[in-house]
């Protein structure tokens, strides 16, 4: 028999993943007060900062990438490490398109595209500092 939607379960806890993984509202508290709350995916969208992590087969790749993709008005700031790139932008969808797009024009192959979202535990951490 399926509970949810009759019942409500207050499930205390440190681990953060299994929150994630069970839960459909969270509240965090911290010194006695309520410090986030709402449904998981209202927490994480609220706090979510536009971010996309491209990894690519090399370091030059990335580098020549990197140098292409910060002339996109929507950039906001790059990371490099490595061979991968952190790309903060202020519209998600739109920089998104034109970031594959240029990558496509380039002929480089990249070997992972993700758009990034908060974590629980980060979501935590921010809160409580």
């Amino acid at each position: 028999m399926a509970v949810k939607g009759k019942t409500t379960v207050v499930f205390s806890t440190h681990i953060l993943s299994d929150v994630e993984r069970i839960c459909d509202q969270v509240a965090v508290l911290h010194n006695g007060k309520l410090a986030l709350s709402g449904s998981l995916t209202e927490v994480k969208e609220s706090r979510r900062n536009d971010s996309i992590s491209l990894e690519f087969t090399s370091n030059q790749d990335a580098e020549n990438m990197a140098l292409v993709i910060k002339k996109i008005q929507m950039v906001k700031e790059i990371e490099q490490i490595g061979n991968a790139l952190t790309v903060k932008v202020s519209n998600l969808r739109e920089a998104g398109k034109l970031i594959i797009d240029l990558i496509s024009q380039k002929g480089i192959f990249i070997t992972r595209y993700e758009v990034l979202e908060p974590s629980l535990e980060s979501l935590f951490m921010e809160v409580v500092k």
